[in-house]
């Protein structure tokens, strides 16, 4: 079985005539009907059924041409890829970060409205992912710290956190944070186990306390709701605070810790790995924030 069958095969698929098929292709119609019997062969079932002048896919035929077309699918991208690295003439433009960073989008749209033919692939979930490549992403927003210290870049922000209690808990008198809350309390942390938590729990872990029933949730809005319901409480990091201020059961409390504090950086792929596009944002970045 080769690339050319699965093209053959989906043509077929598509016109539903052998001999319109072979038109297509510009072959022979005896060649296809060979090409297509190999294939059959091969997978030792028949794919399609003859109604009339038509052929349509069986059960078999039907399963078979969903991984096919996902197949060609992905040789399609993966040339279209190679061809725009070559040519350095990518429009896409990925970002990987650890949330997301104030003004990010604000600089992206500034940035789109310049280069409108640019195309952003984001991912803000880096921070639960285990080893991260700096090959994948055209600029990367991760914590200045251990894990990332092999990643050059420059400083972006220091992000900071609050502690989100239900406005009618007991909690919600306290005029700020302290470890003390956490005793007996309910906690929810993001992400979904305990092997790639958030940061703040990797934090408390370290240090002496006995919180509650602890839950770990994957998803922003499953934090927020089991917060407003008053069935735990959590750590939200400033750049994501906006929706949870929105929601009127939460309140926001500040954190004096110092220790809750993480300077952020961003660093970039290597000049000569960007496309011309991605160097343009990389400059665009720079400047937009004012990076030393």
């Amino acid at each position: 079985m080769d690339i050319q069958q699965l093209r053959y095969f989906n043509t077929v698929v598509h016109l539903e005539n052998i001999s319109k098929a072979a038109e297509a292709l510009h072959i022979s119609q005896s060649a296809l009907s060979k090409q297509i019997q190999r294939l059959e062969n091969e997978l030792g079932v028949s794919l399609f059924d003859r109604k009339g002048k038509k052929i349509v896919l069986n059960k078999a035929g039907k399963r078979f041409y969903a991984s096919s077309e996902q197949i060609l699918k992905e040789l399609r991208s993966a040339s279209d890829d190679i061809n725009m690295l070559v040519s350095r003439k990518n429009p896409r433009i990925r970002i990987g970060s650890a949330g997301m960073p104030p003004k990010m989008l604000d600089c992206v749209s500034s940035f789109t409205s310049l280069h409108p033919e640019a195309m952003f692939i984001m991912d803000n979930r880096i921070d639960f992912e285990g080893n991260i490549d700096i090959n994948q992403y055209d600029a990367l927003v991760c914590p200045d710290e251990f894990r990332f210290e092999r990643l050059i870049g420059y400083h972006l922000y220091d992000e900071s956190y609050y502690f989100a209690v239900n406005k009618k808990s007991s909690l919600a008198s306290a005029g700020a944070f302290s470890f003390s809350l956490l005793n007996d309390t309910p906690v929810i942390f993001m992400h979904g186990d305990e092997l790639s938590p958030e940061y703040p729990y990797r934090l408390c872990s370290t240090l002496d306390f006995e919180p509650g029933t602890l839950y770990f949730t994957d998803t922003r809005e499953a934090h927020r709701r089991m917060i407003s319901q008053g069935s735990a409480c959590g750590f939200v990091p400033k750049s994501e605070s906006a929706s949870y201020v929105e929601m009127p059961e939460i309140k926001l409390l500040p954190i004096l810790d110092q220790r809750f504090i993480r300077p952020m950086k961003i660093c970039f792929l290597r000049e000569r790995h960007l496309s011309e596009l991605g160097l343009l944002f990389r400059e665009h970045v720079i400047n937009y924030y004012d990076l030393k």
